[in-house]
């Protein structure tokens, strides 16, 4: 079964990015801390918003990502 949070995420990012990306998205911002997707649990998910909100803002999400990020701070 995978990860709960990781499911609430990609469910949250993929209609912004669509799918594939939002998996993508997890695996590489959940690299970038040291953890697997499936590892993802309630004291990561501070740091994996603002990652998360980064990538978003740098490529031109910028009304979106204050949401997304408030979203997966409050999971």
């Amino acid at each position: 079964m995978a990860n709960p949070y990781a499911e609430k995420i990609e469910r949250l990012l993929s209609p912004l990015i669509g799918d594939f990306m939002a998996k993508m998205a997890m695996k590489s911002q959940c690299k970038g801390l040291g953890i697997t997707p499936d590892e993802i649990g309630p004291q990561h998910l501070d740091d994996l918003a603002k990652k998360i909100g980064e990538a978003l803002a740098f490529h031109g999400h910028k009304e979106e990502t204050d949401r997304i990020v408030a979203t997966i701070k409050r999971m």
